[in-house]
Order: C-alpha cells, then sequence, then structure tokens
C-alpha cells in the first residue's frame, strides 16, 4: 500500500496547485497533479491540468489490469496436477 497523497495547496498569490502521491513508501518517487489557477500564464496558455505518472506504473496497470484485480490469482500459482 501506498503512502497517503500529500497536498501542496500554495497561498492564492500562487498561480499553481499540485497533488503529489508517493509511490511504494518512496519520498521523491510518484505521481503528480498540477492544476492552474485562472491568472497563471500556463492557464492562458492552455494548460488547464496535467497529470503525471511514476513509469512504474506502466508495469503494474497495463490493459487496466491491476495486481490482485483478477479472479483466478488463488490458482494462479498452483501446479496443473494440483488443479486437475
Amino acid at each position: 500500500p501506498s503512502a497517503p497523497p500529500t497536498e501542496s495547496t500554495t497561498p492564492s498569490t500562487k498561480p499553481i496547485r499540485s497533488q503529489f502521491w508517493p509511490w511504494a513508501l518512496l519520498r521523491d518517487t510518484g505521481s503528480l497533479t498540477v492544476e492552474t489557477k485562472r491568472r497563471c500564464a500556463l492557464r492562458q496558455a492552455g494548460l488547464l491540468y496535467a497529470q503525471l505518472y511514476n513509469t512504474s506504473k506502466e508495469i503494474f496497470a497495463v490493459g487496466k489490469q491491476y495486481p490482485f484485480g483478477n479472479e483466478a490469482l488463488d490458482t494462479l500459482a498452483l501446479p496443473a496436477a494440483l488443479i486437475q
């Protein structure tokens, strides 16, 4: 299980709001959500919202299939002879 997300709500004078989700209890590895405020130059250029994912997510979320989400997981490691 990952640690809960950390939210960095910057003061109203700051143009960006961000939320960071740590991965595997690592401080500097995770996913990030960024939202620009109305008067931010990035928003005026077209960036409203961005989500950045850690590349390790591709390993565990391929095809929207997640570990322990497969109903056949309990039989995955059983030998074929035992199943018969």
